[in-house]
């Protein structure tokens, strides 16, 4: 079992990394907010930490910067 937390909004478990990708986006898409105002996801579990960003793709580690390249997992569909 994994956590993703949107911000200061809610924390909702997940059972792996693709549905907490999944799970983000509907969250996302049912805000109806831009890029600059809906946070971007934090994913914790046994395996690590994890930050799902706008577009629904999975980094490894909690400290993403400006600028990283390459995705731990492309935005699940």
């Amino acid at each position: 079992m994994m956590t993703l937390r949107i911000g200061r909004r809610m924390t909702v478990n997940v059972a792996d990394l693709p549905s907490a990708s999944r799970e983000y986006q509907r969250l996302r898409d049912e805000s109806g907010e831009g890029g600059s105002t809906f946070p971007d996801g934090v994913v914790k579990g046994n395996s690590g930490t994890y930050r799902i960003s706008y577009n629904g793709r999975v980094w490894l580690g909690g400290n993403w910067k400006e600028g990283d390249k390459n995705p731990y997992m492309e935005a699940a569909t």
